[in-house]
């Protein structure tokens, strides 16, 4: 950058001490922008609330209306926890979007008035365009959700084409998002990528084992078509003996899944793990051969570049993000929503001889946090100069 630009994040969601994982990867994109950019000045504002009635209320009542302040090197963090009671949609989102324009307000008398506001999706879209009115401040949009494929976002469209038209730059984080997105709002994006963390995600050691053991990360819900992973993970069995499949997650679908692989007496060949951290899941990609993902809709897939950081090939679903990062064979393989093609792609990965390390290189030159925040800085840039 050329001068001291300062740029204000307003995420949906941020680590915190009530979540500490939630919307990690904004906090990552924040780093790896500070770390390519030291003549920067950074900030992010985020509102974390939760409702009043619930027991998590009682555990962190002393958070109540609080705001949680740091700064760590060039990127200023400000947290309004608020704890809501039941309201309709409207006016709770009209709500929480005033108390965060009351906290940018104080941000700004605090460390004077940005450049430029980053907005992680449309949900406070409504809050950029007060600061864009009031303050005249531009404001760009990175869209990450798969709201937008099925029209639950509680906004009009009309609405959402105003955060977009007003933006100075839209970007998306896929190919595929990016063209729909442009195609259903006639506004454009750009695809820039989520960033993997290639010194957390390491390179597996080779692996020994005669079996072949299939690995699949996700949170248990329907758009995650697990039921389908299973069967057509029966389907491949058929085929070959020697597979294992392990499935980390929990979720409302966990039990079903359960009663599944034990109706198709495949239960001794599924091991289900539950929820694990991220070093407990790094462990879990490295004792894998073949990643799967069966998604009905992604706008990108984290996961997957996670599991592609370690040198795992993936299968993955055709859902939209994913067919953008599988871009190629020697990578692994795209397949259809159905068993049949899910346990052919299984039983075609299974033979095949892939490099580990081309695999991880791949990822490095596209999605590692350098390459990722260089290409956000040039848009700061090209949107200031």
């Amino acid at each position: 950058m050329k001068q001291p630009y300062h740029i204000v994040h307003l995420p949906r969601a941020y680590p915190s001490d009530i979540a500490p994982i939630s919307g990690i990867f904004f906090k990552e994109q924040l780093a790896a922008i500070s770390q390519n950019e030291i003549n920067i000045k950074l900030g992010v504002i985020t509102i974390i609330q939760k409702p009043i009635l619930k027991k998590i209320f009682f555990r962190n009542s002393h958070l109540l209306f609080s705001t949680h302040k740091n700064v760590s090197g060039n990127i200023i963090t400000w947290i309004k926890y608020l704890f809501t009671i039941p309201l309709p949609y409207r006016i709770k989102r009209q709500y929480v979007n005033y108390r965060l324009y009351l906290v940018f307000r104080k941000y700004v008398s605090c460390y004077g008035k940005p450049n430029l506001i980053h907005l992680q999706t449309y949900e406070l879209g409504a809050v950029a365009l007060k600061i864009l009115k009031k303050y005249n401040i531009p404001y760009i949009v990175t869209e990450h959700s798969s709201n937008l494929y099925n029209d639950k976002t509680r906004l009009t469209h009309d609405f959402l084409k105003k955060i977009y038209l007003k933006s100075s730059y839209n970007i998306a984080v896929s190919p595929f998002f990016s063209n729909y997105l442009t195609n259903k709002f006639g506004v454009p994006f750009t695809p820039i990528p989520n960033i993997v963390d290639t010194n957390k995600f390491t390179l597996k050691p080779e692996s020994r084992s005669s079996k072949i053991n299939l690995l699949h990360v996700a949170h248990c819900v329907k758009i995650k078509q697990q039921k389908l992973l299973i069967l057509g993970f029966a389907e491949a069995l058929k085929t070959n003996k020697s597979l294992k499949l392990t499935i980390v997650g929990d979720g409302p679908e966990l039990e079903s899944l359960r009663a599944l692989a034990n109706k198709l007496k495949i239960g001794d060949r599924i091991n289900f793990k539950g929820s694990l951290d991220n070093e407990a899941v790094k462990t879990q990609m490295h004792r894998a051969d073949i990643f799967i993902l069966t998604s009905k809709k992604e706008t990108f897939g984290v996961v997957l570049i996670e599991a592609l950081a370690v040198g795992l090939p993936c299968i993955s679903t055709r859902s939209g993000g994913p067919e953008g990062i599988i871009s190629n064979e020697t990578l692994g393989l795209i397949c259809d929503h159905n068993s049949e093609d899910l346990g052919r792609a299984i039983i075609t990965a299974s033979k095949k001889k892939y490099d580990p390390v081309k695999i991880r290189q791949h990822v490095v030159s596209k999605y590692s946090s350098a390459v990722v925040a260089n290409k956000i800085t040039n848009v700061y840039n090209d949107v200031l100069s």
